[in-house]
């Protein structure tokens, strides 16, 4: 099995309702999809705690695409949250209610896509902007000679708020390709 879709369910992932190796007979595991996959009865901060057990004990070191879109993600706490997955191209975390980026991208050295469109972020303070910096400013030369980006967050869709205080943030979107 190379792609897992559970999406749409009511997944319990939690305390004696978790299995940490749920995943570990999927050694060939590239894609796994969990849209809208855990109950809303439990808060997103105690199964994304439990989730990260998941993924270290089932060694998804294959793990090319994640997705957890519509997920109620407030915050991920956790900053190497994706840190066991070393093959990490795609991280698809849209429709939640993130705010910032709290988690770790330095250890994703292959991400090349974080989509955080329509969430909740209304401004991303200089910190995390040097993250993005740091994480997706890497270029590239194409076949053609020309220079390209080849790592892309996606932000739209995003309730910005346009006051003083984005002045940095606007200065950076203004400058970043």
């Amino acid at each position: 099995v190379k792609r897992l879709i559970l999406n749409h369910n009511d997944l319990y992932v939690v305390s004696t309702m978790k299995h940490p190796r749920v995943f570990s007979n999927f050694v060939n595991l590239e894609e796994l999809h969990l849209t809208n996959a855990f109950t809303e009865q439990i808060d997103s901060k105690w199964y994304l705690s439990d989730l990260k057990d998941i993924i270290l004990e089932s060694e998804l070191t294959k793990l090319k695409k994640l997705h957890l879109e519509q997920n109620e993600i407030w915050e991920i706490k956790d900053m190497d949250m994706f840190c066991q997955l070393p093959e990490l191209l795609d991280l698809h975390l849209s429709d939640n209610q993130l705010t910032d980026i709290n988690f770790s991208l330095e250890c994703l050295r292959k991400l090349r896509y974080l989509d955080l469109e329509f969430n909740r972020i209304r401004n991303l303070p200089q910190t995390t902007l040097e993250k993005l910096d740091k994480a997706f400013g890497h270029k590239e030369v194409g076949s053609d000679g020309r220079l390209r980006y080849t790592r892309q967050i996606d932000l739209h869709g995003n309730p910005y708020a346009c006051d003083c205080h984005m002045q940095n943030f606007a200065q950076w979107l203004n400058q970043t390709e």
